[in-house]
C-alpha cells in the first residue's frame, strides 16, 4: 500500500534493531523527527516522518544492591517507580514527561531538583542509534565508570536531535522514609531556607511558599516546626510555559506575568500560565535576561524554543559532530 504524501510516516519499532532499520529507511529520503509518548508536544508537521520510541518498553535489569537500573525509553515513569518502590528505592527525576525516555531526552527536571540536582546526574549510561543508523553505547553500568567522552550528558535535553535513545541506565537511591508537602503564607527568606535541611523543593507563587521535606520523619518534623510550615497538598503546577532565567532575574519576569505562576526558588525556573498571544512579549523579556522560554501548551501544536533565533555556536558544533547531515529533527531548535 502506497502512503499518501499527506499522511505522516511514523515507525513504531519494538527493538533496537528495528530502530536502526527505521532510521536508515526514513533518513534516506528526508530528515525525520524523534517522538515518544507525545506528552510533550513535538515540533512535527503533518508531513514529517518520525521514529517513535513508545513501544520500546520494560525494565531490562535492576540491581538493587548496586543502586542501578537499566530501562528502555518508552517505559512509563510510573512503571519504573513502582518497580523501585517494591525494594524501597527511587530515582528522583520525575518531571512533565510520562516516560523515562521523555524525561531524559527533554532534560526537564521535576520539582525536586533543589534537593536531588539535575536529572543528568542520575543518568549513568545510554544506548542510542546515531543519525547514521549505528548503535552507540555511552557511559557504563556503575557509578565509577567515568572514562571517555561524556556523550551521555549531551543526550540529556537533546530532544532527539543527536540520537535516538534505546536504553538508559540510571542510578537510584533509598526511598526517603517521609516525603511531605507544606505551605506557609508569604515568602521564606534565604536564611530560613538554609535552615530547612530536609528541603527537596521550595516553590512560591504570588502569595504562598510551598516546601517539600524528605528524610527521616523526626527531621522533617523538626524542619517544619522551625520554619512554621503547615502540612498541605502539593501545589498545582502551571503547565503552559516553562521559563529558565538566572535567579536574580526572576522578579523582573514574574512582575510581568498576568496569569498564575510558580517559581522554583534558587533555580531560576518559572512555571506559568500564558496564552499564545502573550508569548512574543514574554519571549523578548526573557531573551533580554539571557533566559529561555519553552511553550509546552500555550503555543498550540508545537513547543517553542523561543529564546534563541537559532542554535548557539556550541550547540551547532555538537549537532554537526553527531549529526553532520542534519537528519534528526534539525528544525527543533530553529523554529
Amino acid at each position: 500500500m502506497t502512503e499518501s504524501p499527506a499522511t505522516p510516516v511514523e515507525r513504531l519499532p519494538t527493538s533496537e534493531d528495528e530502530v536502526v532499520e527505521a532510521v536508515r529507511e526514513l533518513t534516506a529520503r528526508a530528515a525525520c523527527d524523534v517522538v515518544g509518548a507525545g506528552t510533550l508536544v513535538g515540533a512535527r508537521t503533518e508531513s514529517d516522518p518520525a521514529v517513535s520510541t513508545r513501544n520500546l518498553t520494560g525494565v531490562v535489569d535492576h540491581r538493587p544492591s548496586d543502586l542501578v537500573v537499566r530501562v528502555r525509553p518508552g517505559t512509563p515513569w510510573r512503571e519504573l517507580d513502582g518497580v523501585l518502590a517494591d525494594v524501597g528505592q527511587e530515582c528522583p527525576i520525575e518531571g512533565p514527561a510520562t516516560t523515562v525516555g521523555g524525561q531524559v531526552a527533554s532534560g526537564l527536571t521535576g520539582l525536586r531538583r533543589l534537593g536531588a540536582g539535575h536529572l543528568r546526574n542520575w543518568v549513568l549510561g545510554t544506548r542510542f542509534v546515531s543519525a547514521e543508523g549505528e548503535i552507540v553505547r555511552s557511559g557504563g553500568g556503575t557509578v565509577k565508570n567515568v572514562t571517555g567522552y561524556d556523550v551521555t550528558r549531551l543526550l540529556v535535553g537533546s530532544w532527539g536531535t543527536l540520537g535516538i535513545l534505546t536504553e538508559i541506565t540510571l542510578t537510584v537511591r533509598p526511598r526517603p522514609a517521609a516525603a511531605r508537602w507544606y505551605r506557609v503564607a508569604g515568602r521564606l527568606d534565604a536564611a530560613a531556607r538554609r535552615e530547612l535541611r530536609t528541603a527537596a523543593s521550595v516553590l512560591r507563587d504570588a502569595g504562598d511558599t510551598y516546601v517539600r521535606l524528605e528524610g527521616h520523619p523526626s527531621d522533617c518534623d523538626r524542619d517544619a516546626e522551625r520554619g512554621g510550615l503547615l502540612e498541605a497538598p502539593a501545589p498545582e503546577v502551571p503547565s503552559a510555559v516553562r521559563i529558565a532565567v538566572p535567579p536574580p532575574e526572576v522578579e523582573a519576569v514574574v512582575g510581568q506575568l498576568t496569569g498564575r505562576y510558580l517559581v522554583e526558588e534558587g533555580l531560576g525556573i518559572i512555571h506559568a500560565d500564558a496564552s499564545a498571544t502573550e508569548v512574543p512579549t514574554l519571549t523578548r523579556l526573557v531573551r533580554e535576561r539571557s533566559g529561555r522560554v519553552l511553550c509546552l501548551e500555550a503555543a498550540g501544536a508545537e513547543p517553542l524554543f523561543a529564546a534563541f533565533e537559532g542554535p548557539r555556536p556550541l550547540d551547532a558544533a555538537v549537532k554537526q559532530a553527531l549529526d553532520p547531515v542534519g537528519v534528526l529533527a534539525p528544525w527543533r531548535f530553529q523554529r
